[in-house]
């Protein structure tokens, strides 16, 4: 079916440019006409089937991208722009291909009557149930603006905390492929010309020398198949991942780890803390929002403890009893929430043990980093010094050998 591209103006003179798939322009123009708005124009979108999008095959959609999205709709909507006319502002300024023709979509449903919820309801990987309840309950309420301005919140202040954690992550992996690198370098190229000069010379070998020297011919004569394995490695790792029984024994090895351990779980807390405060704050019953907390968690073995207290809670028990009976959650969280059941402030309290938490992610992750910055560095000393050292050894000793001569 065709797509045409519309221009109107609604009874208040104001312009509206939208698209819709219908079998002719007449059928378009009856549709806008029955919702009451002046036509100005409709045109056939031209659609070449040979064309291809490069941006929308490569481009994804970060996180830093859902943030200024809804900043921005926050924003408009706080304004006082209508609904249609922050929907046109995000897609003329949206940037991403991937994002751009999703917003076209949800100021064509709007504006063909459907609500913002039931209209972002048919993009799950842009907007997920956390948001959707949100911005469910903000319709209903009559606080989208307000809704819209919590979740631009809640959305920076997780980029946020993720930023920080793959940083703490991808320090020490970084400086390790980059120790490899050196001495995969070294030992292929640099190494195997000082093993002529020690073969022309004849000179008696220390040990160091010789194993750098076998390790070397490995390299150099196998470094197809070492690829092969690095890759097969990687693959494998994947495939685990993505199975549930192999996600849960990577996130419970990742989680024995000594401080990276450590910090992932007070991340998955904060994360646990921070959503079901948010939904609860904004009306969410309990159950509900414990459901959609399990779907939101990439910690495996927290959302199946959240999802056992979720039955608990269902059979009549309290929150803090049903969190209680695992090691996982710190007494502190437990007290806090027991707190909130009793007084009525579960939310608030919930909300506060998240930015405590918080701050306990990001002082660990200043520790890590503080911890693993030296110990990378003698590491890669160590490592590099070992091949200088079983380089310039030999030439040592010859030098010694002239000299008493």
């Amino acid at each position: 079916m065709p797509k045409f591209n519309f221009k109107v103006r609604d009874q208040e003179g104001k312009l509206i440019k939208g698209s819709m798939d219908a079998t002719d322009s007449e059928t378009v123009i009856e549709k806008l006409m029955s919702q009451d708005y002046i036509v100005v124009s409709v045109e056939k979108e031209n659609e070449n089937i040979w064309a291809i999008d490069i941006g929308s095959k490569f481009s994804r959609i970060k996180s830093k991208d859902l943030v200024f999205l809804y900043l921005q709709f926050s924003n408009l909507i706080n304004s006082g722009v209508s609904l249609l006319e922050s929907l046109e502002v995000l897609e003329e300024q949206s940037t991403n291909p991937k994002i751009k023709p999703i917003l076209a979509e949800i100021r064509k449903d709007v504006l063909s009557g459907a609500s913002l919820s039931e209209a972002m309801e048919k993009h799950p990987k842009l907007f997920n149930k956390l948001f959707l309840s949100l911005i469910r309950a903000g319709e209903a309420g009559g606080m989208l603006d307000k809704i819209l301005e919590r979740i631009a919140d809640f959305t920076e202040k997780e980029h946020k905390l993720k930023s920080k954690i793959r940083a703490a992550v991808a320090y020490p992996l970084v400086m390790f492929i980059v120790a490899i690198s050196v001495v995969v370098f070294l030992l292929a190229f640099v190494f195997p010309r000082f093993v002529t000069i020690f073969k022309r010379i004849g000179a008696n070998l220390p040990l160091p020398t010789i194993v750098l020297i076998n390790l070397s011919n490995y390299i150099t004569h196998n470094y197809l198949f070492l690829i092969f394995i690095v890759i097969s490695l990687i693959i494998t790792y994947k495939i685990i991942n993505n199975n549930p029984k192999g996600n849960r024994i990577i996130t419970r090895f990742k989680m024995s780890l000594p401080l990276m351990g450590d910090l992932l779980i007070k991340a998955s807390i904060t994360r646990f803390c921070r959503t079901l405060g948010t939904l609860l704050d904004n009306g969410v019953p309990i159950i509900a929002a414990m459901d959609i907390v399990v779907g939101t968690l990439d910690n495996i073995i927290l959302a199946e403890i959240v999802n056992n207290a979720s039955e608990d809670v269902k059979e009549g028990n309290t929150l803090a009893e049903s969190l209680s009976s695992n090691k996982l959650f710190p007494l502190m969280i437990i007290k806090m929430i027991q707190v909130g059941e009793k007084t009525g402030m579960l939310s608030k309290m919930l909300i506060k043990s998240s930015e405590f938490y918080e701050t306990e992610v990001e002082m660990t992750i200043d520790t890590v980093v503080s911890l693993l910055e030296p110990l990378m560095i003698v590491i890669m000393g160590a490592l590099v010094g070992f091949i200088a050292l079983a380089m310039f050894l030999p030439i040592f000793n010859m030098t010694r050998l002239v000299k008493s001569s």
